[in-house]
């Protein structure tokens, strides 16, 4: 359990540490909208990435399953954390829908943004061949 508990925070920490890294890069090689959209995808990103951990995490083990019992249709989806994306998405939708705000993305911005988002998929990566250990390290004699 405990390469399982440092595996998830280098994923997230290499994740972030990229989109840092990606952002200041758009930032200074391309315009400041192509680096808010870097950075808004790329957060996009790590909350896809924290809402797969949660639902890995939630996973029961073969030992604690029971198949007489059925979870709802949404069961899966329960939680703050995906109330909060689903309140995010419908509030995008009628905020962006209404036509208040005028929505123009260059082809720059949506490729660029497009990296941002996969940059989590390089994180992955990362996290497979190099996870980082937390805390010290135990001497086994």
């Amino acid at each position: 359990m405990r390469e399982y508990s440092d595996l998830k925070f280098s994923l997230l920490l290499y994740d972030t540490m990229l989109i840092f890294v990606g952002t200041q890069i758009a930032s200074l090689s391309g315009s400041e909208k192509a680096s808010f959209a870097f950075l808004e995808s790329g957060i996009g990103g790590f909350l896809y990435l924290l809402l797969l951990q949660r639902s890995v995490d939630e996973l029961p083990s073969s030992s604690e399953r029971n198949p007489n019992q059925r979870e709802g249709i949404f069961g899966q989806y329960k939680g703050p954390l995906s109330s909060l994306a689903l309140a995010f998405a419908i509030l995008g939708v009628k905020y962006y829908s209404s036509g208040d705000v005028p929505l123009k993305l260059t082809p720059r911005e949506v490729v660029v943004g497009m990296m941002g988002f996969l940059v989590c998929k390089v994180a992955v990566i990362l996290a497979a061949f190099k996870p980082m250990a937390i805390g010290l390290k135990e001497n086994k004699k």
